[in-house]
């Protein structure tokens, strides 16, 4: 694939909306949808809960919250402010980076802010209670913004892999969103799109189908299923 097309992709994938219904005025007018794939016959009379059930028993989505020996180097660094002001402010230095097309230094942002916040979700998951830095506990609003951040800076480092043609490491980006939030378009979309680039297809189809249960009109995933298709 030349270059320049899959930047195009990459950026258009940036900018997937990811509510259902979002992308519904990418959609030229008149447009016929997609001949349903297997995979998504399958899925038309389901819910989009039951297709998410039917997709997580793939090896694909059994995976685990990011943990790297860079966190305590990271966490040593002693970054002022809460891990969510922390993973806000690495995210924005990733979009920035991002938009200029340095898709190698976005992804060094969005990975630094996934480990402040995944550090934090293994807490929890431990059974640990999450502090702040004045040391009182997080609050339930606290913690649902920090699992968002951290869901967003997936999604956007999985653009990143996309873009520089790491296929597997944006898919297990992709399904690491999925994991915070089932109903993430965007996720969907890239993690489709990585898996058919190596002809997983019917991986990939599954996923889109997914996707296309939680917006049926999106430009974008209908773009990906008919590439499927072909």
């Amino acid at each position: 694939m030349h270059m320049q097309a899959l930047t195009e992709r990459v950026e258009k994938a940036m900018s997937l909306p990811q509510q259902a219904g979002e992308g519904g005025a990418e959609t030229a007018a008149g447009a016929t949808k997609p001949s349903l794939s297997p995979a998504r016959s399958m899925t038309a009379g389901k819910t989009v809960d039951e297709v998410w059930a039917e997709l997580n028993k793939s090896p694909l989505f059994m995976t685990e919250l990011e943990e790297n020996d860079d966190t305590a180097a990271l966490q040593a660094l002693g970054y002022e402010g809460s891990a969510l002001e922390n993973g806000a402010d690495f995210k924005e230095r990733g979009n920035e980076c991002f938009k200029a097309r340095g898709y190698v230094d976005a992804k060094e942002f969005y990975t630094k802010g996934i480990l402040v916040l995944a550090a934090e979700e293994r807490k929890r998951a431990r059974g640990e209670a999450t502090t702040n830095p004045g040391g009182e506990a997080d609050s339930d609003d606290e913690v649902g913004r920090q699992r968002e951040m951290l869901e967003a800076l997936y999604v956007n480092r999985a653009a990143c892999h996309l873009g520089l043609a790491n296929y597997r490491s944006c898919w297990l980006d992709g399904a690491a969103a999925l994991r915070l939030n089932p109903r993430n378009v965007k996720a969907c979309y890239r993690s489709a799109r990585a898996l058919l680039a190596v002809d997983r297809v019917a991986e990939a189809d599954a996923v889109c189908a997914r996707g296309l249960a939680l917006d049926a009109d999106n430009a974008a995933l209908r773009d990906a299923a008919a590439d499927i298709g072909t």
